[in-house]
């Protein structure tokens, strides 16, 4: 039997998206979970490997998972997909307050490139398809930020299971961190957000700084 999208959906409902309800989560699609609180929007995003799996080395559905937060400091974006009159963000419009989570299995079954060249693909997929060959560790090895999912779903539950508890352990506490502006100038400071001479880095504290002092002024 070979597990498909609908039984990996099935199962993440009844893991890692009923224990992030628990914890406020309560708005989701399949891949994507959102927490409201205040101003502040919290989200736990899942991406399977998909089309990639030939140059990641993994079957299809293998899961990587990202933790991120949108704070109420910064400047809201018409990118920004809303639901219902509430911004639903993925976690790339998050950045740099966003983190992939690693895996706590150990999972050295990751080879690029194993399966033998499709003979009907393109000239142009043929040179991209080489040139990622190139870039890739070629030998077996483990990835961190991926969930190796078998194609028989064996080691579904084992995954869901450690992946759930990572976002609840380690993922939930980042995001924390990203609701407090002055922890959030800290981190900028010790360079484990961004690089703190960056453009990026002056502009976020120039923010900060501004949101830290209307707020003292108040009304």
């Amino acid at each position: 039997m070979t597990i498909d999208a609908k039984e990996l959906s099935r199962a993440l409902r009844a893991t890692l998206w009923r224990a992030l309800k628990a914890h406020g989560f309560t708005e989701r699609t399949e891949r994507v979970a959102w927490r409201h609180a205040g101003d502040d929007i919290d989200v736990v995003e899942l991406q399977a490997v998909g089309q990639n799996a030939e140059a990641v080395g993994c079957p299809p559905l293998s899961l990587s998972a990202h933790v991120a937060g949108f704070p109420r400091f910064l400047e809201r974006s018409d990118r920004i997909p809303v639901r219902n009159g509430r911004l639903r963000p993925h976690y790339w419009h998050c950045d740099p307050f966003r983190r992939s989570m690693e895996k706590g299995l150990a999972q050295p079954w990751f080879r690029p490139f194993s399966e033998p060249r499709d003979k009907r693909m393109s000239s142009s997929f043929r040179l991209h398809r080489d040139a990622l060959k190139r870039l890739v560790n070629p030998t077996v090895h483990d990835r961190a930020d991926i969930w190796y999912m078998r194609d028989d779903g064996s080691n579904l539950e084992e995954n869901l299971r450690d992946l759930t508890a990572v976002v609840l352990s380690e993922g939930l506490d980042i995001i924390d961190q990203f609701h407090d502006p002055k922890r959030v100038l800290a981190l900028i400071d010790d360079g484990s957000l961004l690089s703190p001479t960056s453009p990026r880095a002056f502009e976020l504290q120039q923010t900060i700084e501004e949101y830290l002092a209307g707020r003292a002024e108040g009304p």
